[in-house]
Parts: structure tokens; C-alpha cells; sequence
């Protein structure tokens, strides 16, 4: 396996971690602030953005040294899968579940924000150790 798909998929992994605890954060802070179904809610908008977050990563970097068209093909395909699986978590948050749309939305909201959050670190980190070498 190539070493930069290995660091891709551990910076993909880690980002999925970071969003969900972010929702566990959420989650804490709304069930403290109002009841359990707004944190419930908090913590399902931010499972769902790492839920695609997961997906997309297994899809866009699971196939391994490929042709370029393939490799951006697969990565268009994974954004897409991330955004079906976000939004079928949301609807069933909100349309089966019954849980109050604002919070799952925030929750949502406050897991992608940690999207770049993790990455940024993690290249700074790639780039330190690359300059040590």
C-alpha cells in the first residue's frame, strides 16, 4: 500500500473521531443546558456527518494505486455517498425519530466545522515530520 492512501486513511479516521466527539461535546452541553432529546438530536447530527465522513473515505481511498480519471472519479463517488449518508441519518433523526431539528442541525453543523479542524493539523503534522527526515 502506498504510504500517502496509509496517511489518508488514518486523517480520514481521525477526522471521523474528531467530529464524534465533538457530538458527544454537543451532547453533553445540551442535555446539561435542556433535556435529553436535544442532546440526543446533537449527538445524531454529528454521528451522521461522521457516519459520511467514514463512507466517503472507505470509497474514495479504499481502491488502492489507480489511473487518475478512476482515482477522481472515486473521490467525486465518495463525496457523493458522504452527503446520501448525512442526509438519510437526518431524516430519520428528524422525520422518524422526532427529534428537534435544531439540534440535530447544530450538531451537524458543529461536526463539520471540525472536518478542516483535523485535517489542518494533521498535515501541519505530516509536513514537520517530513521536513525532519
Amino acid at each position: 500500500m502506498s504510504q500517502s492512501l496509509a496517511v489518508g486513511r488514518r486523517l480520514a479516521r481521525k477526522a471521523a473521531m474528531l467530529q464524534l466527539a465533538a457530538g458527544v461535546l454537543a451532547a453533553i452541553v445540551a442535555g446539561l443546558a435542556w433535556d435529553a432529546t436535544q442532546a440526543a438530536g446533537a449527538f445524531t447530527g454529528a454521528a451522521a456527518a461522521a457516519l459520511g465522513t467514514y463512507g466517503m473515505a472507505r470509497l474514495a481511498l479504499g481502491g488502492g494505486i489507480q489511473p487518475a480519471r478512476i482515482v477522481y472519479l472515486r473521490m467525486l463517488a465518495g463525496m457523493l455517498v458522504k452527503w446520501l449518508l448525512v442526509g438519510v441519518v437526518l431524516w430519520v433523526a428528524i422525520a422518524r425519530l422526532r427529534l428537534p431539528p435544531l439540534a440535530v442541525v447544530a450538531g451537524l453543523v458543529l461536526a463539520m466545522l471540525v472536518f478542516p479542524l483535523a485535517h489542518l493539523r494533521g498535515a501541519s503534522g505530516q509536513r514537520i515530520r517530513q521536513g525532519d527526515e
